[in-house]
């Protein structure tokens, strides 16, 4: 759905209504700790979350590496970069929540991630297309293990 709007070039709006409805959906889950069905609800759409903000993420992944020499290195430090931002994340709210915090304002912190992701995949955008106008090395000439 969101990816076909990329494609057309409405990425900023994918991007948005990905991310808007990753922060609902966040909001939610803090606001369900008392109740069991509404928790079972954020639940459940958190699992619409990723496709929907996925896309957005996912145009970048594949078309910055592709003028890199080194692609393979190139997509583990990304990944890397994604858990060391995510360990982060939850040591955060445990420590929130060892000092006291409820587990709703530990919840809540996930929003400046949100907000940040939502930010530089939006601003990427514009330089993704002058990116993909860049000429791509032919395989196996300059990348990580090459003959």
């Amino acid at each position: 759905m969101l990816g076909r709007t990329i494609d057309l070039g409405h990425g900023r709006r994918a991007v948005t209504i990905g991310y808007s409805i990753a922060a609902a959906i966040l909001v939610l889950r803090a606001a369900s700790l008392g109740s069991p069905w509404l928790a079972i609800t954020a639940n459940a759409l958190g699992a619409l979350a990723t496709p929907l903000f996925i896309p957005g993420i996912g145009r970048h992944c594949t078309t910055w590496p592709k003028p890199r020499p080194a692609t393979l290195r190139f997509n583990m430090v990304t990944e890397g970069g994604w858990d060391i931002g995510s360990f982060a994340g939850f040591l955060t709210a445990a420590a929130f929540y060892a000092s006291g915090w409820s587990l709703s304002v530990c919840i809540l912190q996930g929003l400046p991630a949100v907000a940040a992701g939502h930010m530089a995949s939006a601003a990427l955008f514009g330089r993704t297309e002058r990116l993909a106008q860049v000429p791509i090395a032919p395989i196996g000439s300059t990348s990580v293990g090459a003959p």
